[in-house]
């Protein structure tokens, strides 16, 4: 019996070995604390960097969330920039296209109008000589006109200065004749003179009247004397005016 509770009982372990696993466990705990206290040490100095409080992990994952968006419109719009601006050069070659293709038709429409109104040189060179020769023609038309017009303007004047050399002719005659009537009359010698004649003439009467028919009649004889010699000088300048006409 006293084997048997010998068996039974169990020999207690070492000593030594319990307080190395209490040290140890103090001893990962101590490393586990230190290590807690570097991180937050490492948060604190880079929040503390960049003077902002120290962010949680839910804070931070939020703040990654709300920056995807961000970086994904970033993206979106970085890859519609190649197809919007080879859109663009498209367009921008379709519209060139399509200028230079009107250009192109207008030229080719100009040339052709210009090959269609542009004469031969046979065609262009007769038709300027007939113009010319109908220029000429008109010219000398003109020409024509305004010698006979001159010359008419001209044989009228000569008319018109033999016309009044008939009309000196005729008043100097009508004034001669005027003369000897009066010079057939007595005159009183106050003024305004007064002529008369009396039925029976005095002898002395008879005189004076006789005097003065022969005064007229003298000045009469000058007067025609003097209009010869200016109707020939007058006839004469008319010839010559005519004959050069």
């Amino acid at each position: 019996m006293a084997q048997t509770m010998a068996s039974a009982v169990a020999l207690p372990e070492d000593s030594s070995d319990v307080p190395t696993n209490g040290l140890k466990r103090r001893h990962s705990g101590d490393e586990q604390a230190k290590d807690g206290d570097e991180d937050s040490k490492r948060r604190r100095t880079s929040s503390s960097g960049k003077n902002s409080p120290i962010a949680t992990p839910t804070e931070e994952n939020a703040a990654e969330k709300e920056q995807e968006p961000a970086s994904t419109k970033v993206e979106a719009a970085t890859q519609k920039q190649p197809a919007q601006k080879a859109d663009d050069t498209r367009e921008s070659r379709r519209k060139s296209g399509v200028a230079d293709e009107r250009q192109r038709s207008k030229r080719l429409f100009g040339a052709l109008l210009g090959n269609l109104n542009q004469p031969s040189d046979r065609v262009s060179k007769r038709r300027g000589e007939i113009e010319q020769r109908k220029k000429a023609e008109l010219q000398k038309q003109d020409d024509e006109r305004l010698e006979d017009r001159q010359r008419r303007i001209e044989k009228l004047a000569i008319q018109r200065k033999r016309e009044q050399i008939r009309v000196d002719e005729e008043n100097m005659r009508t004034r001669h004749k005027q003369m000897l009537n009066t010079a057939n009359f007595l005159q009183t010698r106050t003024e305004p003179k007064l002529y008369y004649r009396p039925w029976d003439l005095l002898p002395d009467e008879e005189d004076r009247i006789e005097d003065q028919v022969r005064d007229a009649q003298a000045e009469i004889d000058k007067e025609l004397d003097a209009w010869d010699k200016e109707k020939e000088e007058r006839l004469e300048a008319l010839e010559g005016s005519s004959g050069m006409l």
